[in-house]
């Protein structure tokens, strides 16, 4: 889905799909932030993660490491370095 980097039309979109009660079993989020979002949205239709829906974000920033957000992350900073190494 896409959310355009928009928390809050992040959000929307999920609470949407929530409702339906066909959504799927894992989102791969562009970034942490987004799967933040998403997780917001989970929670707050009662849907249980990671028992119900598996979240997984791109970035690792430092607040995906908070327990509270049950999400998988992984780390780019290595494609980070490499852009910068192929773009120098």
């Amino acid at each position: 889905m896409d959310c355009r980097w928009d928390e809050a039309l992040c959000i929307e979109k999920m609470n949407e799909l929530c409702k339906t009660n066909d959504y799927p079993t894992a989102f791969f989020a562009a970034s942490d932030l987004m799967a933040m979002a998403a997780l917001n949205s989970l929670y707050n239709n009662g849907i249980s993660v990671p028992d119900q829906v598996a979240v997984m974000g791109l970035s690792n920033i430092e607040v995906s490491s908070v327990e509270v957000f049950q999400s998988s992350v992984i780390d780019d900073s290595c494609t980070n370095q490499r852009n910068r190494h192929v773009s120098s």
